[in-house]
């Protein structure tokens, strides 16, 4: 068996050379390719950014709500017209609260109720969460079915508000004894000599 040792190695001209053929090619594709993958992320972030801003600025309004406050008359032949609220509790959760709703916006708009065609068009206006509003707020009180009168005035002297909560008058629900009795104190006062 034969021994190599370092003065037995090859010669330094007897080594196969190196083969550099082709990979300065190599290199430059490599390069283009890291630059084509840099240039696609900068387009694709580009387009990404350019996507969510059109979201953004058309529909940052779907985060605004619009409230109304309406006064809801808790109509009795609405809500309970056979009054079998007192044997079953369960006729407060299946009324008619939609209907409420409806009534209230036609008033504040000044429709007439005969006016069908425009009351039903109001359906668009109210939201789905009023009805559940109403029923909770019937359910948890069933006395709220007053008639409620609410009276704020400001001004340098401060400000002062009136709240009067009236039942209802048993030939019209939508108002109340206390109205009439306002209606005849107007008249009284016009008659007489001393304004009370």
């Amino acid at each position: 068996m034969s021994v190599i040792t370092p003065d037995t190695a090859l010669p330094v001209s007897a080594r196969p050379a190196r083969r550099d053929i082709g990979i300065k090619k190599r290199y430059a594709a490599e390069a283009r390719f890291k630059a084509y993958g840099v240039i696609a992320i900068v387009f694709g972030l580009s387009f990404l950014a350019i996507m969510l801003g059109s979201i953004v600025s058309k529909g940052y309004t779907a985060f605004w709500q619009t409230n109304v406050t309406l006064p809801v008359t808790f109509d009795a032949t609405v809500l309970d017209p056979q009054n079998k609220r007192d044997s079953d509790p369960m006729v407060l959760v299946k009324a008619n609260y939609d209907r409420l709703a409806q009534q209230a916006l036609a008033t504040k708009l000044g429709i007439a109720a005969a006016d069908k065609a425009r009351t039903r068009e109001l359906k668009g206006f109210i939201s789905d969460s009023a009805r559940i509003q109403l029923r909770d707020m019937l359910v948890a009180d069933p006395a709220v079915t007053q008639n409620v009168h609410r009276l704020e005035a400001s001004g340098k002297f401060g400000r002062m508000a009136l709240e009067i909560h009236a039942n209802p008058s048993p030939d019209n629900p939508k108002t109340s004894h206390m109205a009439a009795l306002s209606i005849m104190r107007v008249l009284e006062n016009e008659a007489a000599a001393i304004v009370i």
